[in-house]
């Protein structure tokens, strides 16, 4: 079994950077109670404020998986686009 690793950036509109810390602030707490998240975090880049990067440890691609189909997730969906100018997603795995 081997680790997957998911960074997400996330850039927020313009006047909504605290809404969209909000909402994703509500996506820590579910995704850790998950079975196979080993880390879940939100971070806020210190040189641009519209900048939010998810760093995410996952047991393996399984987990990811069920946590995409999660209510928790399916919801953050549904909000994201009148938040968001952008989002990157950078998926890695071990050497």
């Amino acid at each position: 079994m081997s680790n997957v690793i998911l960074l997400v950036k996330l850039r927020a509109k313009s006047g909504k950077e605290e809404k969209l810390q909000e909402t994703l602030k509500n996506m820590v707490q579910p995704s850790r109670a998950e079975t196979g998240c080993v880390q879940y975090d939100l971070n806020r880049s210190p040189d641009d404020a519209s900048v939010f990067w998810f760093v995410e440890k996952w047991e393996d691609q399984a987990a990811l998986d069920v946590h995409n189909e999660t209510p928790h997730f399916k919801q953050l969906q549904t909000v994201l686009g009148d938040l968001i100018e952008s989002v990157d997603r950078y998926l890695l795995g071990p050497v």
